[in-house]
């Protein structure tokens, strides 16, 4: 996963194409209302929308809505329909967001690495305020919240968090994939996985496999290897050999 920042305008009264990235827009100025695949939402100053890949979006303004739009490459994501975050959730990530456009311009050695940790600590906020704008079950909260801060522990234990939510393990991962899109293992997975393309990409082949592996919080190196190679449709090695052009 990367990201990529810039300012635009929503035009007024047009339909938005369809795009192969997912989209989040931030609105800087401006109000007006959007539609999505029988979806309607009102947008108001510092909102933020959500638009997933190959979604059109249809906007109503009296003129064109200032945006900082913030665009996510190589993802893994559950999400298929628009979503909407109001102001009230969104004033970190405003913050953050001027923030990472001075950094995204930085043209400097050695500055990958705080790109990266920029883009982390983004997607971390954008969940963040997904969680505090959705009325989803609090225990489901819970457990997200507990993948988010620990997935990169290879000795973190979900089935033991499973365990302490009072459900059984079928009917919690029912609930949470109803809820979240994905069952909890794989959420937890996607997220490893996205911090590796994010490693692979900032560090290219200075680290070994086995350490990205372990440093995303997967235990065994081939375990992680099958699971990028089943997600990703190439392994590690055929992945980083694209990123260094070998």
């Amino acid at each position: 996963m990367f990201l990529r920042f810039s300012i635009e305008h929503l035009p007024a009264e047009e339909t938005l194409a369809p795009s192969e990235e997912f989209r989040y827009f931030l609105i800087l100025e401006g109000s007006g209302s959007c539609s999505s695949r029988h979806q309607h939402f009102s947008l108001q100053l510092h909102d933020v929308l959500a638009l997933p890949r190959n979604a059109p979006l249809s906007v109503t303004a009296d003129e064109p809505l200032l945006c900082g739009c913030i665009r996510v490459f190589d993802m893994q994501t559950p999400r298929t329909n628009l979503y909407h975050l109001p102001g009230e959730h969104t004033g970190l990530l405003r913050q953050l967001f001027y923030l990472a456009l001075d950094v995204q311009s930085i043209d400097r050695p050695y500055f990958d690495t705080v790109r990266s940790s920029m883009h982390q600590l983004i997607f971390s906020t954008l969940i963040a305020a997904e969680l505090a704008s959705d009325q989803l079950n609090p225990v489901v909260i819970n457990v997200v919240q507990k993948i988010n801060e620990h997935f990169t522990d290879p000795e973190f234990d979900l089935s033991q968090v499973i365990g302490q939510t009072g459900y059984t393990v079928n009917h919690f991962r029912k609930l949470f994939r109803d809820e979240v899109g994905l069952p909890p293992l794989e959420y937890m997975n996607n997220r490893r996985l996205d911090y590796a393309k994010e490693l692979f990409r900032q560090w290219k082949d200075r680290l070994s496999i086995a350490e990205v592996a372990h440093t995303c919080g997967f235990r065994d190196e081939y375990y992680f290897s099958r699971y990028f190679k089943k997600h990703e449709g190439k392994t590690p090695g055929q992945y980083i050999a694209e990123l260094t052009g070998n």
